[in-house]
């Protein structure tokens, strides 16, 4: 009885080691993948369309039903500097650069998104 008493056991196999090995490096692959920076930006209004070029500085403003907003783009980068919503979340959200970043204030209707080169409507194509 003494032998079964003293003797543990483990559960951990190497197989499961080399798993575990495997799911952490490859969820830091995924994580430091690099996104590439854009040149173009969407922003959607109620009234219109508009593709802004990110590189080169300049300010937008933006003439709604309910108010105004006053977008900026500078060094590459674009963010809303002024807005009339009421949280301002918008504002918060900063500096955009990445392809797929968003900047949303529902309450003006407004979107800015950032895109890689020409905008299409297939979000997903499988082979």
């Amino acid at each position: 009885m003494k032998n079964n008493a003293a003797k543990k056991e483990f559960f951990i196999k190497s197989g499961d080691i080399l798993i575990v090995v495997f799911i952490i490096s490859f969820s830091l692959l995924v994580f430091f993948i690099p996104r590439y920076s854009s040149s173009t930006a969407i922003i959607k209004t109620p009234d219109r369309n508009l593709k802004v070029n990110l590189s080169e500085d300049h300010d937008i403003p933006i003439h709604l039903e309910n108010g105004h907003m006053l977008i900026r783009v500078k060094d590459g980068k674009i963010r809303v500097v002024e807005s009339t919503c009421p949280l301002k979340l918008c504002v918060k959200r900063g500096w955009i650069s990445k392809v797929g970043e968003m900047i949303v204030c529902v309450p003006n209707r407004v979107s800015i998104e950032v895109v890689r080169g020409k905008k299409t409507s297939i979000d997903l194509q499988t082979w």
